[in-house]
């Protein structure tokens, strides 16, 4: 089986390449998605509090925002936030 990664910047054509490889059958994960869907369970917003304080809003959610703000700060933090999310991202 062949694996193809699709990267590149913001408004680069990524998601029209997505759907091209998708109308030709290929099956296709979209990583965004799965970290969007991971960042809303219970277990995982433990673990982004307890690494990086409180980075949520008053309903609960996820401040996307807030946390880019602190992973985006230095190499450390990032990695930091790689090693809680990567993982559950592979499964």
């Amino acid at each position: 089986m062949m694996v193809v990664g699709i990267t590149a910047g913001i408004g680069s054509g990524k998601s029209t390449v997505l759907k091209m490889f998708q109308g030709l059958g290929a099956k296709t994960i979209i990583a965004d998605k799965i970290v969007r869907m991971l960042y809303r369970k219970k277990f995982m917003k433990q673990r982004l509090g307890t690494a990086f304080g409180n980075v949520f809003t008053p309903w609960n959610s996820l401040d996307r925002k807030a946390l880019a703000k602190i992973v985006f700060s230095g190499k450390k933090e990032l990695k930091k936030l790689e090693k809680i999310v990567h993982p559950f991202v592979y499964r």
